[in-house]
């Protein structure tokens, strides 16, 4: 899907985003590791253990994102956001894998990455557990942030 999107818009930038259960703050990822390691079966009811996400790909692949510049904005805008080490072993991990190895593989430059949000106050509410949630507006103006800083950060845009 993000092959073919990439083709079809030619993007500036990347951002991905995914839910984080049991996280509190909007967590900024570094790194997506070549390691698939599914606690659950994924939508279409596979569970991968220990596969590579691309046979024979790097070990791992870092955002491209502006990380200190996105996580410093966020901050000084009152967003609980944090520098997470690892996008975990998921579909949010394979997903910027993926991502950053086609674009590495295809040669191009393009600032590319993940963003975990927690959990909405409404989805706790309704799953009945007792975890930690971010009201959805704060999350709304923490992607809008982190879109802001990266097309800042842009080489045309300075």
């Amino acid at each position: 899907m993000v092959s073919r999107l990439v083709d079809e818009t030619a993007p500036r930038a990347i951002v991905h985003l995914g839910l984080a259960g049991a996280r509190a703050r909007i967590a900024l990822e570094r790194v997506a590791v070549n390691v698939m390691d599914f606690e659950i079966a994924d939508n279409a009811g596979y569970r991968a253990t220990g596969e590579p996400c691309v046979a024979g790909g790097p070990v791992a692949y870092f955002s491209t994102l502006p990380l200190g510049a996105i996580l410093e904005a966020l901050v000084a805008d009152g967003v609980p956001a944090y520098l997470s080490n690892t996008a975990g072993t998921y579909l949010c991990n394979q997903t910027m894998y993926t991502t950053r190895h086609l674009l590495e593989r295809r040669g191009l430059v393009i600032p590319a990455g993940f963003i975990h949000l927690p959990p909405s106050a409404a989805m706790v509410a309704a799953s009945g557990l007792d975890q930690p949630s971010m009201d959805l507006p704060l999350m709304i103006r923490a992607v809008e942030t982190a879109l802001r800083v990266t097309a800042a950060a842009l080489p045309s845009a300075r």
